[in-house]
């Protein structure tokens, strides 16, 4: 995949007094800061935009490369990014913003770069890098969502579906990257989800992980072995992979029981663990009551 990089230029977007009057018109709108409504000044830009969403395009790109303001240049990524696929032309411009501006304009450019999607794949080597930025928490979450996005067509799945696993194992501290690596997994093949984190349970033991099993519940029957080898280490992951195994239910419990019986190390935790599986069932807590795997993987479909 070759780079996109863009070199600051004036983009012409022709001398005409319409075209004039709708560049001022969108200047004067995206230089506003006065509105706090989610999504007003794009919307308005759109608006000023209509039929003309070349000559609109244009425009943004100027401002991509030519504006020095950081709230112009996340402003005019954010109308890119409620432009959708209309704003593919613009995709060279938002990755120079990504590569060369702070959080504020990064964070848009990159969402903007997954709302235009497949189109504005010779972003995915930059967005992969920046889904690794460990300064940039929050930038890096957005980035992994838009790396599925632009990334989980035929051509790119397979190094998306590698990053999302490695980022599982590397960013275990991070919620945000965390959970969207998990959906995007999710986005590409929800089948894959429970192997995933059976084999990060495995390789890296990240508390993450385990917490997810529980979410899931009886749907993750089949990370029982994976949690039963956490108990029996003994490691300060112990507690996390009880509270999956009660999530799981009492398809673990033939499992525990055996435990019980080979290792009397591991009496007293299976023990407890099955009271509370027992207890659950009996009184049909929430606890108990878990989700299906659809729903722990698709709570936030707003962010897809």
């Amino acid at each position: 995949m070759i780079s996109a990089t863009v070199q600051p230029k004036v983009i012409s977007t022709g001398n005409t007094d319409s075209s004039l009057g709708l560049k001022s018109r969108i200047l004067d709108l995206l230089k506003r800061g006065d509105c706090d409504s989610y999504g007003y000044i794009e919307k308005r830009v759109i608006e000023e935009i209509g039929p003309n969403k070349a000559k609109g395009v244009e425009i943004l790109k100027n401002v991509l490369v030519n504006s020095n303001n950081p709230f112009v240049l996340s402003q005019a990524a954010s109308v890119c990014k409620f432009m959708g696929k209309d704003a593919a032309e613009a995709k060279g411009e938002l990755i120079y913003v990504l590569e060369n501006w702070g959080p504020i304009v990064k964070i848009e450019a990159v969402r903007a770069l997954g709302e235009i999607g497949p189109e504005a794949r010779n972003a995915v080597p930059l967005l992969i890098s920046t889904a690794f930025n460990i300064l940039l928490p929050q930038v890096a979450a957005e980035a992994t969502i838009a790396l599925v996005k632009v990334g989980g067509g035929v051509q790119d799945r397979e190094i998306v579906e590698l990053v999302l696993v490695k980022l599982l194992k590397e960013r275990g501290n991070e919620h945000g990257t965390w959970y969207a690596a998990i959906h995007g997994i999710a986005k590409l093949d929800e089948h894959k989800v429970v192997p995933t984190l059976i084999k990060v349970i495995q390789e890296s033991n990240i508390r993450l992980a385990l917490e997810s099993i529980s979410e899931i519940g009886p749907d993750a029957e089949k990370a029982v072995p994976a949690l039963i080898t956490v108990l029996k280490n003994g490691t300060f992951n112990r507690d996390k992979a009880a509270e999956a195994l009660v999530s799981i239910g009492k398809k673990a419990v033939p499992a525990l029981e055996r435990l019980g019986m080979e290792d009397p190390r591991c009496v007293n935790i299976v023990i407890g663990i099955i009271s509370r599986i027992a207890l659950s069932e009996e009184n049909k807590t929430p606890h108990y009551n878990r989700p299906s795997l659809h729903s722990f993987l698709h709570p936030i479909e707003s962010a897809w």
